[in-house]
């Protein structure tokens, strides 16, 4: 009976060292974590939407804030927020017609953002990122390839990303609302490519 006794009494030491080991090791884990502020002057977000008929415009977009969690050498988090009223187009028309209501409608959704779920190492300073995009509250997955590169004690993230508009309930334009276009059919897909510059 002592032998089996003390036979449990080892079991549960070994347990409570296991334990110990766990949580040291989450502890260090933690530790292990970075996290970069985004500088918003620094960094820059480009768009692109097209007419099915092929021509095309581009502009730009601000970031508001954000910021990117590095464990160790690789990038394991982050997100950012996107000022959605400072869409610019070299046309004030056609830039002012995306702030409206039939398109983004900056004045009741004011921003937008981005969260990372996931970043899957694919060397080369690469990722596989997986998170949520969030438009006009509405928020779906996103898939797409980033680089998060460190230099200089700062970190510089890059991606190039394409978003379905038709899911964020963009209307306008918009084959998956209204039939019958012609010419006026603007494709779904919106291209953007992001450049965020952080540091601690």
């Amino acid at each position: 009976m002592m032998e089996e006794d003390s036979a449990e009494e080892m079991t549960e030491e070994e347990m409570d060292s296991e334990m110990a080991d766990d949580s040291m090791d989450a502890a260090m884990d933690d530790a292990a974590e970075v996290t970069y502020a985004v500088n918003v002057a620094e960094s820059a977000i480009s768009w692109t939407g097209a007419k099915a008929a092929g021509s095309s415009h581009t502009g730009s977009i601000d970031v508001a804030d954000g910021s990117l969690v590095v464990a160790g050498d690789a990038l394991v988090s982050g997100s950012f927020v996107i000022d959605m009223t400072t869409i610019s187009y070299e046309n004030a028309r056609l830039e002012g017609h995306l702030k409206d209501d039939d398109f983004f409608g900056v004045d009741t959704f004011p921003t937008a953002s981005l969260v990372i779920l996931s970043a899957e190492p694919m060397g080369d300073n690469q990722y596989a990122v997986v998170g949520d995009l969030t438009i006009k509250e509405i928020t779906h997955p996103i898939e797409f390839v980033a680089t998060a590169t460190q230099e200089d004690g700062g970190l510089v993230a890059q991606a190039d990303m394409v978003f379905d508009r038709a899911l964020y309930d963009v209307q306008y334009g918009s084959g998956s609302f209204f039939s019958d276009l012609g010419n006026d059919l603007i494709n779904d897909e919106v291209e953007i490519s992001v450049t965020l510059v952080a540091a601690q």
